[in-house]
């Protein structure tokens, strides 16, 4: 699988982040049940996708490694924020763009394959940015099957 690398604008996430490990990432699928109605209620949100990002990372062995995982809206920046919902800004730049297209159940393992076997072969390297997957109309959620695009911010 080859990433199509494509130029993004930098652009302002608003959503609820949570921290997840290896044992607990099936957990995401909670978080977006109940992360969704919230996000339409943000004051300035860009209502044209869905985002799932990875916002940081937490190295280690053991249990306390893992990774914040936030599921957001796109914002108007200068849109005032809500407590207890976190602000991303993504930066401009370029991405490496894999795109899935199936049920969402199989969405973990194409992440696993991507990371194990797709990016490394690229040779290309990760910068210091969210990597993120981007739902648009192509996704259904009534379905939960479709078109979902992941970035990885490269060099």
């Amino acid at each position: 699988m080859t990433p199509t690398i494509v130029e993004l604008e930098a652009f302002t996430l608003r959503g609820i982040a949570r921290t997840f490990n290896a044992k607990t990432r099936h957990q995401i699928s909670q978080l977006w049940n109940e992360s969704v109605p919230r996000l339409f209620a943000l004051p300035g949100h860009i209502p044209r996708a869905l985002y799932g990002a990875c916002i940081d990372m937490i190295e280690g062995d053991g249990p306390d490694c893992g990774f914040v995982y936030m599921v957001a809206i796109a914002v108007d920046p200068s849109a005032p924020s809500i407590d207890g919902i976190t602000t991303v800004s993504v930066p401009a730049g370029r991405y490496a763009m894999f795109t899935y297209d199936g049920p969402i159940v199989g969405f973990p393992q194409f992440i696993d394959t991507v990371w194990r076997e797709h990016f490394p072969s690229t040779g290309l390297i990760k910068r210091d940015a969210p990597d993120f997957e981007r739902y648009d109309e192509r996704f259904s959620a009534e379905t939960g099957g479709g078109v979902v695009d992941y970035y990885i911010p490269i060099v």
